[in-house]
């Protein structure tokens, strides 16, 4: 496929940076352990250039496992950004990375974030539509990120999403 151009081989040299990562008691945040302000701070972009929008962000979606990775990777798909180094980032050095990235992709690609690890790719639109409908990629939705806690629960508890407004415990916990 032409989507691997040289191009896209600058863009993945110019997207290399280490920086330590956001971390959790146990060493791993999760979409079962992830709460509204996790998934808001990961997502989170704010623009770099005074007086402008920040650039529009990369596409939300969840994890991949090892064999959607390499799914991804067969169609092409490119991480350019290694979590722990996004995670690292504030919200203005994303916005400056992704510009610059942006002005580097090939046209007709876009770029993904896996939420929560921080992994960013870009992979061409076509190869990106194929995965959604084959379910190798799955987009967050707006009802999942609703959901989601609105801070992280307690080590110790058993189920967290017991907690969640409107849920039976909730109710049965409030008659």
């Amino acid at each position: 496929m032409a989507f691997m151009t040289s191009g896209l081989k600058l863009l993945v040299l110019c997207a290399g940076l280490a920086m330590a990562g956001t971390a959790l008691a146990n060493g791993k945040l999760t979409a079962e352990n992830m709460s509204k302000k996790d998934y808001d701070d990961i997502t989170k972009t704010e623009s770099s250039v005074p007086g402008e929008e920040p650039t529009s962000a990369p596409s939300d979606v969840h994890n991949l496992d090892k064999d959607k990775e390499q799914k991804l990777k067969d169609a092409n798909g490119v991480r350019l950004i290694k979590g722990k180094d996004w995670k690292a980032m504030t919200p203005e050095e994303r916005d400056a990375r992704l510009r610059a990235l942006k002005a580097l992709r090939p046209e007709g690609s876009i770029f993904l974030i896996e939420v929560p690890s921080g992994n960013v790719w870009v992979i061409d639109l076509e190869s990106y539509h194929d995965l959604l409908q084959d379910g190798v990629l799955r987009e967050w939705s707006r009802q999942e990120i609703e959901r989601l806690p609105a801070v992280r629960p307690n080590p110790g508890d058993v189920d967290y999403r017991d907690r969640r407004p409107g849920s039976d415990r909730e109710r049965h916990q409030a008659e």
